[in-house]
């Protein structure tokens, strides 16, 4: 069994904020379908990039704050124990 004690805080923005885009771009697609079943087109496509970066920068944030609590949790009482082969 190996510990892990430490994450990179950058490296689990970064992906906190591909996984934030992704459902950015897939709130964004169903707001899309709901506004056009509605018929309400105003705006549509600055709401779909605004749900994209919004939840993206999200990811990020969140990322890195997860990063850094997971940091400082396991430095308290220990890491995550994995099996690797």
């Amino acid at each position: 069994m190996k510990e892990l004690k430490k994450i990179d805080v950058i490296s689990a923005a970064k992906i906190g904020g591909i996984f934030g885009l992704v459902g950015g771009l897939i709130f964004g697609l169903i707001a899309l379908v709901i506004s056009i079943i509605l018929g309400n087109y105003s705006g549509i496509i600055l709401n779909i990039l605004f749900a994209i970066i919004f939840y993206g920068l999200l990811g990020f944030v969140t990322g890195a704050v997860y990063a850094l609590l997971y940091n400082l949790f396991a430095s308290w009482i220990g890491g995550i124990k994995i099996k690797l082969k």
